[in-house]
């Protein structure tokens, strides 16, 4: 991310994504919690993700992957 505070960089640049991995210690506690407190997110993202409706599916990859200033023909390219 240090390279990102280059304005230079910034605008060679397209896009930029931002990877985090999984805790040594598993996700389990943290899935548990959020199913229990956002049942119906995370059916969302199940679809989404395991179900790969992201591709297909513009409207859900906006709700789960961007913030709502992303225009929609952004997404969809």
């Amino acid at each position: 991310m240090i390279m990102l505070e280059s304005e230079e960089i910034r605008e060679s640049l397209s896009g930029a994504v931002f990877l985090c991995s999984v805790p040594p210690s598993g996700n389990g506690p943290m899935t548990s919690r959020y199913i229990t407190k956002r049942f119906f997110d995370a059916v969302k993202i199940t679809y989404g993700f395991v179900f790969k409706a992201l591709a297909t599916d513009e409207f859900l990859c906006a709700e789960l992957l961007f913030d709502q200033d992303t225009p929609i023909e952004d997404i969809k390219r």
